[in-house]
């Protein structure tokens, strides 16, 4: 069926991929993003007949209530929520915890279902699938505001506030467009090869060198959320 998906985050690297693929299938597509680590020419090439793009800050309560606006006026019919704050610094996840209520608000008034971009930093239990009210192991404030969202998500369902939903949790998205973000730990494929190709900085062993890091391409995280979108 044609859908209206709104798309937060939209003009990143894993959204831009994701709102080219919707288009391509037919759907009209809502998305904002305040280009602070997406690129407008991620979305270039696009049927802009089938785009809505605004440009803003969602984590900014009041923009984030005129974009809900006008997704209960275009009849949106489900949400996905990729934007996030990628960092290693404490106060940048202030606007983590903005952006997780900005999208928790949306909900609550559109009452629409959705998919939630988790991460694999919100359980690195191996013994738990950090499911709500399992024992969880969250990496760093990044992985315990996507655990947050993710539990505020089962609550809102059962309260009936949210028809239904899917939390997906990808893990080291690489691919085409994805750009060197200055940290260490994020990005692994670019970080390695930007490391080789300068030769400035020391390739990274860790423990006695037998571990191993999973990571997913873009496309198949793609194919990942439009199969959530079909069962949602």
């Amino acid at each position: 069926n044609i859908m209206k998906i709104a798309v937060t985050g939209g003009a990143g690297f894993f959204g831009s991929h994701l709102v080219k693929q919707l288009i391509q299938d037919g759907h009209f597509v809502f998305v904002i993003d305040d280009l602070s680590r997406g690129r407008s020419e991620n979305l270039l090439g696009i049927n802009r007949q089938k785009l809505s793009f605004v440009l803003a800050d969602y984590s900014d309560p009041r923009r984030a209530s005129e974009w809900t606006d006008l997704l209960a006026r275009g009849g949106t019919n489900i949400i996905v929520h990729l934007a996030s704050v990628m960092s290693h610094n404490p106060t940048d996840h202030i606007s983590g915890l903005e952006l997780a209520a900005s999208y928790l608000r949306s909900l609550k008034i559109l009452r629409i279902p959705t998919v939630y971009i988790s991460s694999s930093s919100a359980n690195t239990d191996p013994d738990s699938r950090g499911l709500h009210n399992e024992t969880f192991r969250p990496e760093g404030l990044y992985g315990m505001t996507k655990a947050f969202t993710e539990w505020a998500l089962f609550d809102l369902k059962n309260a009936g506030v949210v028809p239904n939903y899917v939390a997906l949790r990808p893990s080291n998205l690489y691919g085409p467009n994805e750009v060197f973000s200055g940290h260490t730990h994020i990005h692994v494929i670019p970080n390695l090869v930007r490391k080789i190709l300068l030769g400035t900085d020391k390739i990274e062993v860790l423990g006695d060198g037998s571990q191993t890091r999973p990571i997913t391409y873009v496309k198949d995280g793609v194919r990942a959320v439009l199969n959530a979108i079909k069962i949602v």
